[in-house]
């Protein structure tokens, strides 16, 4: 698996910008998949925690080779 996390604390934000990238992935078994995505939270996990995502995830079968 290959991930990234960043993460800011304090202030005011408004917006968010990431680029993602997809590339043929090697799939092992049939319960994995292909996921790309932006995922932004804001709030507080105990109460009031909001979050947005944006991005596309491509299923086992469509990753395998024919």
């Amino acid at each position: 698996m290959q991930h990234a996390i960043g993460f800011m604390l304090g202030g005011v934000y408004y917006g968010a910008k990431a680029t993602i990238n997809v590339w043929r992935s090697d799939v092992e078994v049939p319960s994995e998949f292909s996921l790309s995505q932006i995922w932004i939270l804001g709030g507080a996990f105990n109460s009031g925690l909001n979050t947005i995502e944006a991005g596309w995830q491509v299923p086992h079968p469509l990753l395998v080779q024919r």
